[in-house]
């Protein structure tokens, strides 16, 4: 008898690596993979393909412009089955470097007057933003930030374990952040917290006598 196996199956790819969604960096290292995967082809957009490379080799992308862009991958086991180039594998991210603009603060919040130990912070919406950081600090350097959060909408009220432990003035900020990781400036406001006239907390004990 004399047996033997016949494989004409090109092995399934595996990409390791791949900017996903939209980034802000220009580069990128994608390392290919698979089971029986021994290497492989690529073309970045509409480039050519490249020679074939051995899968301990990376591919390494540098200088990328800003934009859409799709790397398609073809892969050979050791037989010498070829993914065919007409139904490669692809995978596609968006480079975006452009800086969001900038929030406003409305006039009544910079400078204001608080009288709440949690209030609520406002800006306008900037295009293009998917989130806002904002701090809040007791310094105008902002060096030890009592409140550090990021939101998605264009209002903030400070949570009961962020709430401001003295009169006086305070400062915050807001800048906005893209779904690329983009920042924006800062834009920073103050406000006097004044805390509303009353009795003041404690314990009192009144005794009665005839």
């Amino acid at each position: 008898t004399a047996s033997w196996t016949i494989d004409a199956t090109a092995p399934a790819v595996e990409l390791t690596g791949v900017p996903v969604g939209e980034v802000n960096t220009t580069a990128a290292v994608i390392t290919v993979g698979g089971e029986g995967v021994t290497e492989y082809r690529y073309r970045l957009d509409a480039g050519s393909w490249s020679a074939a490379r051995p899968v301990a080799q990376q591919i390494t992308l540098s200088g990328l412009a800003e934009g859409a862009h799709t790397l398609y991958v073809v892969v050979a086991d050791a037989l010498g089955n070829w993914q065919s180039t007409d139904a490669p594998t692809s995978a596609s991210w968006t480079v975006d470097l452009t800086v969001p603009g900038d929030p406003v603060i409305p006039p009544g919040d910079n400078p204001g007057t608080q009288t709440t130990p949690r209030p609520t912070l406002r800006w306008t919406a900037v295009a293009g933003a998917a989130q806002y950081l904002i701090e809040v600090s007791d310094s105008a350097d902002f060096a030890s930030p009592l409140v550090q959060r990021v939101v998605s909408g264009t209002s903030y009220t400070l949570a009961d374990i962020e709430a401001l432990v003295r009169t006086g003035i305070w400062y915050w900020r807001v800048r906005a952040l893209d779904a690329a990781g983009n920042q924006g400036n800062w834009v920073t406001g103050s406000f006097e917290y004044t805390a509303p006239v009353g009795i003041g907390i404690g314990t009192f004990l009144l005794l009665f006598e005839e």
